[in-house]
């Protein structure tokens, strides 16, 4: 989307500022890098927005999971390193 701004020489691409999201439709706060004038927009969601916002949730909570066990594992590898070094007195002078 270009500025909407008549007096912009370079009309630059609008940079979306934030985006709030209710219900069926989104609304846009962009704004534009060359002269900083502002403009709102209001979208209806498509289906393929809402299948697209579907799969990143089912990745997202794929990803979570990944987390947890990566988490699991570390705490585990920190409990037995922490017993190595006591078993061989590492750290003490």
């Amino acid at each position: 989307m270009k500025c909407p701004n008549p007096k912009c020489k370079k009309k630059g691409d609008l940079q979306t500022k934030r985006t709030i999201a209710a219900g069926r439709t989104v609304q846009r706060e962009r704004h534009c890098p060359v002269c900083g004038e502002r403009c709102m927009t209001i979208e209806m969601f498509s289906e393929d927005f809402n299948q697209n916002r579907r799969d990143n949730e089912y990745k997202l909570n794929e990803l979570r999971g990944k987390l947890s066990e990566t988490t699991d594992k570390l705490e585990s590898l920190t409990f037995h390193f922490q017993q190595i070094f006591k078993i061989c007195g590492a750290g003490k002078k």
